[in-house]
């Protein structure tokens, strides 16, 4: 059923931001109304211009209005930031997604528990800061586990509020005003009912939808709030989704001083058979550990025998089988390579080292 997916969306947000069980706790909701609602009819050009939306029949498609609002945002290059905030229970969790004009930025955040990891990336750069963590910034470059996962998590803001949004009946409610913009008020009134069969029936059950969606004319969806009641396995909760949308044409997302670390990137040569790290600014000091590896297998750990400075090169080979293998690395020059080679031209190999107290990861780029 279409009304389960709040309960799917409400699950995920949690297990996202680590909300999965813990203590009572938690910040008050927002005002779902926090908006200035004038009971006007609509002064705004023509309502029907909305994707999924009619003069007569009002909201018709809601999908369609939420893939124009996530198109708008995502496809012409805006800059702006998302919240998005979810309350069941004794669990809230917060996550806020800033595309901006100096990079990208998304903080996940477990209310209940008080903790929350930070990311913010640019290019192949992502960077992780989590406070509880050891060492507690971990900051990576080229096609890692890391910056994939972050991919995936910036992702859920096209998939949460348009799984929820999308099984709602929206009637318009005049004109409102929010920071000084004009925009369409929809209510929402209920869940639609379901079309056909789903593995999502095995899900707990939303009901009782009520809440508020705020557009601008040109299909920007600036706040969505709204209330439904979960039942499971014969308990009842109250969720509450808040989502919004700011800065729009002005978000920045600047790099943060704790995800400044040497740049470097990362090649092969010799087809596949040596690995070329060249350093692009900063240092890596002479004596520092790296080791080599991939996803399911590490191959060594390499030692700087002197520092690597920014311009130079460090090449590193491997070789051997199973849980004999061996590393070798030199700087500025290639190291013999090994009579049974390791091949790095199409693993996922990984230069993992730790620097002022940040563990740093160097990964060859996704094709």
């Amino acid at each position: 059923m279409k009304r389960q997916l709040l309960a799917v969306a409400v699950a995920a947000m949690l297990v996202l931001a680590g909300c999965n069980g813990g203590s009572p706790g938690g910040t008050a909701t927002p005002d779902a109304n926090n908006a200035s609602a004038n009971g006007s009819q609509d002064s705004l050009s023509d309502v029907s211009a909305l994707p999924g939306v009619n003069e007569s029949a009002g909201v018709y498609n809601a999908t369609a209005l939420w893939a124009n609002h996530f198109e708008s945002l995502y496809s012409n290059d805006t800059h702006f930031t998302e919240e998005m905030r979810v309350e069941m229970g004794s669990r809230v969790a917060r996550i806020e997604y800033t595309n901006g004009s100096d990079g990208d930025a998304f903080v996940r955040t477990n209310e209940t528990a008080g903790t929350s990891d930070e990311y913010w990336s640019s290019g192949s750069v992502v960077a992780k800061r989590n406070a509880s963590a050891t060492p507690p910034v971990t900051i990576s470059q080229g096609s890692t586990p890391m910056s994939m996962s972050y991919s995936f998590s910036a992702a859920i803001f096209r998939i949460i509020p348009t799984a929820t949004l999308s099984g709602v009946s929206l009637s318009r409610d005049g004109t409102t005003t929010l920071d000084g913009q004009e925009m369409y008020r929809f209510d929402i009134g209920r869940f639609n009912s379901s079309v056909s069969s789903s593995p999502l029936n095995t899900v707990q059950n939303a009901t009782d939808a009520s809440g508020t969606v705020l557009v601008t004319d040109d299909g920007i969806v600036r706040r969505a709030d709204i209330t439904a009641t979960l039942e499971s396995d014969g308990e009842t909760q109250t969720a509450t989704m808040n989502y919004s949308v700011s800065e729009i044409g002005t978000a920045t997302a600047a790099q943060p001083d704790w995800a400044a670390a040497p740049r470097a990137s990362l090649s092969t040569t010799a087809d596949g058979n040596v690995l070329a790290l060249e350093l692009k600014d900063g240092s890596i000091p002479a004596g520092t550990e790296i080791e080599v590896g991939s996803r399911l297998t590490t191959y060594g750990t390499v030692t700087l025998s002197e520092e690597l400075t920014a311009g130079e090169t460090l090449y590193v080979v491997a070789g051997g089988q199973f849980s004999a293998t061996t590393a070798d690395a030199q700087i500025g020059e290639q190291p013999p390579i090994p009579e049974q080679p390791a091949s790095f031209g199409s693993s996922s190999i990984t230069l993992t080292t730790t620097v002022d107290g940040k563990e740093l990861q160097y990964a060859l780029p996704s094709n």
